[in-house]
């Protein structure tokens, strides 16, 4: 049941940036009015939630 490295890097496929772009921009949409909220709900600035969203993105 286990994967080659080969196997897996040939079946490597093109990237559409269209769609990656465009994925991208849809959860910043819905992640930046969440990240502030929660940071409000919490007691902090809606900016440590929007500062905490951004590391967020950075870490995944």
């Amino acid at each position: 049941m286990g994967y080659s490295l080969s196997a897996m890097l040939g079946s490597h496929k093109r990237v559409s940036y269209k769609t990656e772009i465009l994925s991208g921009l849809t959860v910043s949409v819905a992640l930046v009015p969440e990240a502030i909220a929660f940071a409000m709900i919490a007691g902090f600035s809606p900016l440590t939630g929007l500062y905490a969203a951004f590391v967020m993105g950075l870490v995944r």
